[in-house]
């Protein structure tokens, strides 16, 4: 979805081009109607307008890459710097969905919680008798790695809501 400023200045570029082309045809309500009848279906101009503004689907994949990296980098079975790349993991999926949209942070988080999960059955399975973990520390990591999906998706939800300008 576009954020409210971009909406804005679309509808500012439309109404401005059509209010030309009224006048161009002679008059304000019939010169309007030529206009409006020229410019053509709402829907293949809002789908021009999307093609232009919104990530198209080589970013969602970038994005979901590289949060997918992060998120094996991040594990903590990994050793101590595993904190730090899950710090950065979160920042990025935040940098995602605050200027791409909710909908690629969401497609983001939702790779590395992916990633994640398949990545702690892996070493469970392939290295049972070298681990040691607790319920309790299991159950933080699960949860740990769930609030990636609202970090993803809520800034953008945010931004969206609360910011009509484009502010960042």
């Amino acid at each position: 979805m576009l954020s409210g400023g971009v909406r804005k200045d679309i509808v500012q570029e439309v109404r401005g081009h059509l209010e030309e082309s009224a006048r161009s045809y002679g008059g304000r309500r019939r010169g309007m109607r030529k206009a409006i009848a020229e410019f053509g279906p709402a829907n293949a101009i809002a789908r021009q307008y999307r093609e232009i503004y919104e990530p198209g689907i080589q970013i969602f994949i970038t994005f979901a890459a590289v949060a997918a990296a992060l998120a094996l980098r991040s594990h903590p079975f990994l050793g101590a710097t595993s904190s730090i790349i899950f710090a950065f993991l979160a920042l990025f999926l935040v940098f995602a969905s605050i200027e791409f949209g909710k909908r690629l942070g969401l497609v983001a988080a939702i790779a590395a919680v992916v990633t994640r999960l398949l990545q702690t059955g892996y070493i469970l399975q392939a290295y049972p008798d070298y681990l040691e973990y607790s319920n309790t520390g299991m159950a933080l990591f699960i949860v740990a790695t769930l609030l990636l999906i609202p970090i993803g998706y809520f800034p953008g939800t945010l931004r969206e809501r609360f910011f009509q300008r484009d502010m960042f």
